[in-house]
């Protein structure tokens, strides 16, 4: 009894309840009892981001034109799945707002959806990359309209995506249970963690 004390002085209740998130994480029963999450939001991604670092660094130029085209690596494999990433966070995005009950709820669900479609719009160049291979005119330097590929502002804004990679994919799941149920719709599960 006299050692729990001493544990409870030292530590306050929010850091003792992050180890046991912790703990209870990476126990072999937390795995086996939710499978499918572990599978959908830790398998699949670890599986999907290897098999692409291992086409692309295989030293084979076919398996590398496939992950990414040396010509234009907007149309390899890579870009292409995160394009379609994006295009299902709209779809997903959409369908919720569509059935939300509240207002401001559903306002925020087709925002999320306006802001998917404007980086999947940004990831496909806004269709330059498709309108070059169908018409094989490019667009001027003028002409092109792409924010994130700008050299001044690309450094800033991988900084800006890591730094939100990390709040919103590893400090967010480990405290989810303290935000409102509402909330925890917009933050990922825990066993998203797994190929970090």
């Amino acid at each position: 009894m006299q050692e729990t004390d001493s544990i409870d002085r030292k530590f306050p209740p929010s850091a003792k309840r992050g180890v046991c998130i912790l703990i209870r994480f990476f126990t072999i029963s937390m795995m086996k009892a939710d499978r499918t999450r572990l599978l959908l939001y830790g398998a699949c991604p670890a599986i999907v981001g290897t098999s692409m670092l291992a086409l692309y660094f295989s030293g084979v130029p076919w398996l590398q034109n496939l992950a990414s085209p040396a010509h234009q690596r907007e149309f390899g494999l890579i870009e292409n799945l995160q394009n379609l990433f994006i295009l299902g966070m709209v779809i997903l995005c959409l369908r919720t707002a569509r059935i939300e009950t509240g207002t401001l709820w559903r306002i925020l669900w087709f925002g999320a959806a306006i802001m998917a479609i404007g980086i999947l719009m940004e990831e496909i160049d806004w269709g330059n990359h498709y309108y070059t291979a169908l018409t094989g005119k490019s667009l001027t330097e003028k002409e092109n309209f792409n924010i994130h590929n700008q050299s001044a502002l690309t450094d800033w804004l991988k900084r800006g995506v890591d730094l939100t990679f990390l709040f919103g994919f590893v400090v967010l799941p480990l405290f989810a249970n303290r935000f409102p149920p509402k909330i925890r719709l917009f933050i990922p599960s825990s066993i998203q963690l797994s190929p970090f």
